[in-house]
């Protein structure tokens, strides 16, 4: 297979920020021309504002990840409700602050757990509130990746390691669905397990083949 036949299309996702190395990401992103979309959780939000400000002003999209990251199936329809909402008042907040309009409206479920019995109900007020459609092929409302570095678990899952997480990037195929939805994670922690984590898997992906396309 040539390289041509390897190219891919992806848009880059982002979860959890923002950061205290959100700042540095965005920079090295947007020097490489790639716009990322970021999903912002509560946590730590206030204490990284500036950093979520920073990167709306040099472009990225910020979408909804809850505002406590917990698993959705294990919460009711109400507060599962409420996790959305809480967060959709700081993500609207961030955009004013920043001088940015918003223009688009993207939720994605903390560990892609989509609420269980409750996954309809969540589908149908994503709706109503005017969330856009994910792109893994579902139509569904709410922006599940198609592809996951799984770079988190060099924190929590012994045995695994960097090297796995880059590897994953050239055993994989991206035919099934065009632009693939990449994810990796903003997690400062993790650079104590592989110092600049986030851009050495960045660069596997360009290595490999991967063109990153603006979202929208």
């Amino acid at each position: 297979m040539n390289k041509e036949e390897k190219m891919s299309k992806a848009i880059l996702t982002i979860d959890d920020g923002p950061t205290s190395q959100t700042v540095k990401i965005i920079d090295w992103l947007f020097e490489r021309g790639v716009q990322p979309i970021m999903f912002f959780t509560g946590t730590d939000f206030e204490k990284n504002y500036e950093a979520g400000i920073y990167a709306l002003r040099r472009g990225a999209i910020a979408g909804n990840h809850s505002l406590s990251h917990r698993h959705f199936s294990e919460l009711s329809f109400e507060e599962g409700i409420e996790e959305i909402k809480a967060q959709e008042k700081n993500l609207e907040r961030l955009y004013k602050d920043s001088n940015v309009k918003r223009t688009k409206k993207l939720f994605r479920f903390p560990y892609g757990d989509k609420g269980g019995k409750n996954a309809e109900a969540f589908q149908k007020f994503l709706k109503a509130e005017g969330f856009e459609k994910g792109r893994d092929g579902s139509g569904e409302r709410d922006w599940l990746w198609t592809f996951d570095f799984e770079e988190y678990k060099m924190q929590w899952n012994e045995g695994w390691t960097f090297e796995m997480s880059r590897k994953k990037i050239f055993e994989k195929t991206f035919n099934e669905i065009s632009p693939r939805v990449l994810l990796i994670h903003d997690h400062p922690q993790s650079n104590k397990f592989e110092e600049g984590y986030f851009f050495k898997l960045i660069e596997a992906a360009l290595e490999s083949g991967v063109e990153f396309e603006r979202p929208f």
